[in-house]
């Protein structure tokens, strides 16, 4: 994704004094989904909110990561005043899908060619025997959460992914930008753009009256 800058024509600047101008809006890219990246990204999150952006675009490049980051993230989403674009430049695959197709409905985009991944949550727990029960029953917990989460938001009933990975003997499910939206998961294939746009304008003045303005 690129930041574009228009520059009124009555405007004689060169681009660099036009960007000390106009700030760039802040875009957050996503890599792997760990528990450092969810702090960052709520700093980053405030940052773009505060900012005058109007929207807050994500950009994922990811392999996945922890569910619990995964959360984290989404809640910073779910949370947020102002739209939030999803962008899957490369890949988005496992926590990093579940982040594209969590963003604005309307604004989530995947680039031709890129590479998608679901699949069921993974662990490697070791352990006393009741240990590890417990971190199964957790996993399973997680694993509907995050498919249920998904499926109200792409506006399926709460079932439809976990059903889906049924079918599919619960095994890793690669599939294209096009199917992706068809199971509504992105609303777009491609990239969009930040377009800033720098305007003059004119007022002939006299005293606190203006007289004519352009």
């Amino acid at each position: 994704m690129r930041n574009q800058y228009v520059v009124d024509s009555t405007i004689h600047s060169s681009m660099k004094t036009v960007k000390d101008m106009v700030p760039e809006p802040i875009i957050i890219q996503i890599n792997d989904v760990m528990e450092e990246k969810s702090k960052s990204f709520g700093e980053q999150m405030s940052d773009a909110h505060q900012s005058d952006q109007p929207v807050i675009p994500i950009v994922i490049n990811s392999f996945g990561g922890s569910c619990y980051a995964l959360l984290s993230i989404v809640s910073e989403i779910q949370n947020a005043t102002k739209p939030v674009a999803t962008i899957a430049t490369g890949k988005a695959m496992s926590a990093g899908l579940s982040i594209l197709a969590m963003g604005t409905k309307g604004y989530r985009f995947a680039a031709p060619n890129s590479m998608l991944l679901m699949h069921e949550v993974s662990s490697w727990t070791g352990g006393k025997v009741e240990e590890i029960k417990a971190s199964s029953n957790m996993l399973g917990h997680l694993n509907k959460k995050i498919f249920r989460m998904i499926a109200r938001h792409c506006d399926h009933k709460d079932n439809y992914f976990l059903d889906l990975m049924h079918d599919k003997s619960h095994a890793d499910w690669y599939f294209s930008e096009r199917e992706a939206k068809k199971h509504n998961l992105i609303d777009h294939i491609g990239i969009p753009e930040n377009l800033i746009s720098l305007k003059a304008s004119y007022e002939f003045r006299f005293g606190n009256k203006t007289l004519a303005s352009s």
